[in-house]
């Protein structure tokens, strides 16, 4: 496979990991690609469209002039372009757990946005 063009995913070649994908789907991929037998993914709310200043923190702007809301307006990054990005996301993890179907949500947040993988208690992960 090569970048990923959005159609479906027949197999995981770490050759050809897509350029600018978001760390989940690059985690999600390596762990298909090493054959791990469960992957609970954890934190993967994707609601950050919901406010665009999800690095919006004194420790990351202190090397910019500007916020985030103000880079994202200056390079155009608007509503419809993080939809667009989203959608991408959410048919590749759909992909994905067509491919193995032995990824699952994990998390523990009620609001989590993703609804692609099976979703388990994150409570119940720990218990002996």
């Amino acid at each position: 496979m090569e970048y990923y063009d959005g159609g479906n995913i027949s197999e995981i070649d770490l050759k050809y990991l897509e350029k600018g994908a978001s760390v989940s789907e690059l985690a999600i991929s390596v762990a298909l690609y090493l054959g791990f037998k469960e992957n609970y993914i954890l934190g993967f709310d994707h609601n950050w469209f919901e406010g665009g200043g999800y690095f919006d923190n004194e420790k990351y702007n202190k090397y910019f002039e500007d916020t985030t809301a103000e880079r994202f307006k200056r390079l155009k990054l608007d509503s419809l372009y993080h939809m667009q990005i989203h959608s991408k996301i959410f048919y590749k993890y759909k992909q994905l757990q067509k491919l193995k179907s032995n990824i699952y949500n994990a998390n523990a947040n009620a609001n989590s946005y993703v609804d692609a993988f099976p979703k388990v208690d994150f409570h119940e992960l720990f218990k002996s």
